[in-house]
């Protein structure tokens, strides 16, 4: 009907998730000055307490505190409102009629000042109680006050004397500390399901961001990310994924997320999205003062994930020695720049084998296990000493797989008649020989 007589008419629906995420970002900026934070809620407004005694040497005095505060809720889009006092109920009163400066001293009278030019409806009493005080005349705190407090108590009942005490500026509960949350996230609903990926980007474009000012506040960065879907036939869709680099790049995070979802898009249309973030501390890299800088972690996270889209997650990464005999024996794991610097050089190698890739072809003459004689087009020498062999075959204590047989090998090192020392390598049961390389 209000849409048939008001085309202009925009109807909003409450968002419970964005609501949720706006109390969380609430939290975060009332932690950004003090550990002790207590969060509330009504109907229409939220708001949190935190314990700021002892900051001045931190964040200055009350007035630059409060500067301080109303600059966080603006950097984390948050439309608030900051004061300070004494006691919870002091300084809710204080926000509700917008006192300017924001800040009731803790002092009795000054206390009393401004609790006495308040009306009485800033207290919030009873509906039925508040009705019976203004046909009474009593319209202020100051006229409240103004009544004996023994028979005032008696005669309006314990909600009178509860109203009373707030009148005093007295607080029955101290603060509350509300448990932080471990890993801060962001919520939004969809008014329509969403079944491409465009849009889907534009929505977490727009959480990143929060996300990123949010961490701000405390100077941490995102570590990992954890994408959360809600499917509208039911289920969700659920992805973690890992920075390189500790970041606050929105626009690297929204490229990893698109890589992410190219390589296994959702199966249905999406409801709702959810990004949470594990906070970590930023890494501080000492640059050398003559060699060139390196790339930055967060491009070459993306780099690493865009060539892993293109070629496999299997086919990008570092390689690891095995522990294995064989020299060349190694896997694929992840791929990280820790910022470490390189191992340190030995303090004196007798002798380093210069390894030929690939091995040469090489005939061995030999009078049964004594080895005499290299022949090959490019060498011809005869053998002086030989040690070995020294089996390497790669998992010697386990049961020899058959399509591994062939691969095993013995090696010797020899020393040939004009000084140099050579690396062989005999093939088995093939009874080939190969020149695996020189020691210089």
């Amino acid at each position: 009907q209000g849409r048939a007589r008001c085309p202009e008419l925009v109807v909003q629906r409450r968002a419970a998730l964005l609501e949720a995420s706006a109390r969380e970002a609430l939290a975060e900026v009332a932690r950004a000055v003090s550990p002790r934070v207590e969060l509330g809620a009504d109907e229409t407004n939220a708001w949190a307490f935190c314990d700021v005694a002892g900051t001045s040497s931190r964040c200055g005095p009350p007035l630059e505190l409060a500067r301080t505060l109303r600059r966080a809720l603006t950097t984390v889009g948050l439309d608030g409102r900051v004061a300070l006092a004494r006691t919870k109920l002091l300084a809710r009163l204080a926000v509700k009629v917008e006192l300017d400066p924001p800040i009731v001293p803790p002092d009795e009278a000054a206390e009393r000042r401004f609790l006495d030019h308040l009306p009485l409806a800033a207290l919030e009493p009873e509906p039925e109680l508040g009705a019976m005080l203004a046909r009474f005349g009593l319209c202020r705190v100051a006229d409240l006050l103004a009544l004996p407090a023994g028979e005032a108590a008696n005669r309006l009942g314990p909600e009178g004397a509860r109203l009373l005490a707030r009148a005093r500026g007295e607080e029955p509960v101290g603060l509350q500390p509300t448990p932080e949350v471990s890993r801060p996230s962001e919520r939004q609903g969809l008014d329509d399901p969403l079944d491409n990926l465009a849009p889907l980007l534009v929505v977490l474009r727009g959480l990143i961001d929060r996300l990123i000012r949010r961490l701000a506040l405390g100077g941490l960065f995102v570590a990992a990310l954890r994408l959360t879907l809600d499917y509208e036939a039911g289920g969700h869709y659920l992805t973690t994924l890992a920075v390189g680099a500790p970041t606050r790049d929105a626009q690297v995070l929204v490229a990893l997320l698109r890589l992410r979802l190219t390589e296994s898009p959702p199966e249905q249309s999406v409801t709702a999205v959810e990004v949470s973030a594990e906070p970590c501390a930023g890494r501080i890299q000492q640059l050398d003062l003559f060699a060139p800088r390196g790339p930055l972690a967060a491009e070459l996270a993306l780099t690493i994930s865009r060539l892993a889209a293109l070629c496999g997650p299997e086919r990008i990464g570092a390689p690891l020695p095995l522990d294995s005999y064989q020299e060349d024996a190694f896997t694929m794991g992840r791929f990280a720049d820790q910022g470490q610097a390189p191992l340190p050089a030995p303090r004196s190698l007798a002798r380093a084998l210069r390894r030929l890739r690939p091995p040469q072809p090489i005939e061995v003459l030999r009078h049964g296990a004594r080895l005499l004689r290299l022949e090959s087009p490019r060498l011809k020498a005869a053998i002086q000493a030989a040690r070995g062999p020294f089996r390497v075959d790669e998992g010697w204590w386990r049961a020899p797989a058959p399509d591994t047989a062939a691969g095993d090998f013995d090696v010797w090192d020899v020393e040939l008649d004009d000084g140099r020392v050579a690396r062989l390598a005999e093939l088995r049961p093939a009874q080939r020989w190969l020149l695996l390389g020189w020691y210089d």
